[in-house]
């Protein structure tokens, strides 16, 4: 091999991008389920383990801080997020501790959104985001994306959530698993479907808002998981933009022929939602916006 093949070959393996998400050892993998499913305090109980490198502490620190927040705890869940961040930080420039930091910082930018601080947590998701693109993968970079157009949707940052959804969907199409890369993709293009009728593109946002809804009936089938209703709030999704086009329209017949699509979306959700046996909850929020229809 020549010596400019040699070069490319290690700079090649050593840009090589990591996939999937970070996982931790089996107790962690353990405690993490039991977040995923609104069992906090157990998980806690699970997170009881004997700790004996730094990078079990951080998951350890990291997991905490996900049961906390989930118990409104929000001052425990810094506290050991920062401690989790502690450890990682002292580990210099280990290219997995640096990865790990990235899914500590995006939890400490949760806690400021969930104490109503948006400015700071997009702050902290920038630097999560910053990590992420150096040390983690697609799916990783991804995730801090989608989290800085929440704090943006929150404080009303319509160009700066268009901008970062854009980017999202890039970074979207470079995950390598077919099952992630679908919902990644999913969810980016429902997000910008809001963001885009809140700025008046209509037309773009209902073609955002199909693909999302394509994306996340393809996902449903890849997986078999109904549990989240995705394809149902993507009829949802839809039906909003063609509501909030309608009002923005002069002419009363093409206001009104909006107004009808819109109450097709929701009608066809409201029959996935009966087979899917839904909360009543939600067929209430349905028929409220079916009245909206009329």
């Amino acid at each position: 091999m020549s010596y400019w093949g040699l070069v490319l070959l290690i700079t090649t393996m050593a840009w090589a991008r990591p996939e999937g998400i970070l996982t931790g050892q089996p107790w962690a993998q353990k405690a993490q389920a039991e977040i995923d499913s609104g069992r906090f305090d157990e998980a806690l109980v699970s997170l009881r383990v004997d700790l004996k490198t730094p990078l079990d502490r951080a998951w350890h620190g990291y997991l905490s801080g996900l049961a906390f927040v989930g118990l409104e705890r929000f001052g425990d869940a810094d506290s050991a997020l920062l401690a989790a961040k502690q450890v990682l930080e002292a580990e210099g420039e280990d290219a997995g501790a640096r990865r790990m930091l990235s899914k500590v910082e995006r939890k400490l930018g949760l806690v400021h959104r969930k104490q109503k601080n948006y400015e700071k947590s997009r702050e902290v998701h920038y630097l999560a985001l910053d990590l992420a693109q150096l040390y983690g993968s697609a799916e990783e970079e991804h995730d801090c994306l989608i989290s800085i157009d929440v704090d943006c949707w929150h404080i009303q940052d319509w160009e700066e959530s268009e901008r970062v959804l854009r980017q999202s969907l890039e970074i979207a199409a470079q995950i390598t698993d077919p099952v992630a890369r679908t919902r990644a993709q999913a969810t980016s293009s429902n997000n910008l479907a809001g963001t885009l009728s809140e700025v008046g593109n209509f037309e773009e946002a209902v073609e955002q808002a199909q693909a999302a809804l394509a994306a996340w009936s393809e996902w449903e089938k890849m997986t078999g998981d109904m549990r989240e209703f995705r394809s149902g709030w993507a009829h949802y999704t839809l039906a909003d933009v063609y509501l909030s086009w309608a009002k923005r329209i002069e002419d009363s017949l093409d206001a009104s022929n909006k107004r009808g699509m819109a109450k097709y979306e929701l009608i066809l959700m409201m029959k996935l939602a009966q087979d899917a046996g839904r909360p009543q909850d939600e067929f209430d929020l349905i028929s409220k916006r079916l009245a909206e229809c009329e």
